[in-house]
């Protein structure tokens, strides 16, 4: 279809900025060298490189759909899309979620999630940035690993830890559980979790 392949191209052009910057449109930095330029953001530089990365790479490869607007989406490999975010779906086999994915998996801290096969959902924002309104990718600031692909167990992941630096941020697991609501990932169980004060980890 004619949309998946624009979108597919739309994509691939806001990985590529977010990666290198924009060379064609200007002298923009890219959203890496942005955070490199900040003692804090900059030890999130390998992991958002990794985010991106893998987003590039699997986003040519795998089914896109657009995302739901009420309820939450299934976890099936994919990109979810939308104009403001999108979501991308990894399949992952037994024991390769470090190859898969190596400094967010060094984020989960359990060695036995770790080892499980199952899906790992990494989301981003598509901003408007500038005088000119251009369209840029960030990569947001946590990810989650659902083991064995089932809706009922979300594990999130901190990704981009310089978030912790404001005071005002409280409870990451907290507030990663409410974010994945604006994603439509399942979150009931990790959400129950939270309410009754216990960390999902």
């Amino acid at each position: 279809m004619a949309w998946v392949e624009a979108i597919k191209a739309r994509i691939a052009s806001l990985t590529d900025v977010a990666l290198c910057g924009d060379w064609q449109g200007g002298d923009a930095a890219s959203v890496l060298q942005v955070m490199g330029r900040d003692t804090l953001r900059a030890r999130d530089v390998p992991v958002a490189t990794e985010m991106i990365a893998l987003l590039q790479h699997f986003a040519s490869r795998l089914d896109l759909r657009e995302s739901v607007t009420v309820g939450e989406i299934d976890l099936v490999p994919g990109v979810v899309w939308n104009t403001d975010k999108l979501l991308l779906l990894v399949d992952v086999p037994v024991g390769a979620l470090g190859d898969i994915a190596h400094w967010i998996a060094d984020s989960l801290p359990s060695a036995k999630i770790k080892a499980m096969p199952g899906v790992l959902a990494l989301p981003f924002t598509i901003e408007a940035m500038g005088d000119e309104a251009r369209a840029v990718l960030f990569p947001d600031w946590f990810a989650v690993f659902y083991p064995n692909g089932n809706p009922e167990y979300a594990f999130p992941i901190l990704t981009l830890r310089s978030v912790l630096s404001h005071d005002a941020f409280g409870d990451w697991v907290d507030a990663a559980v409410g974010r994945m609501g604006f994603y439509g990932l399942p979150r009931k169980l990790a959400e129950q979790f939270v309410n009754s004060g216990t960390r999902p980890l």
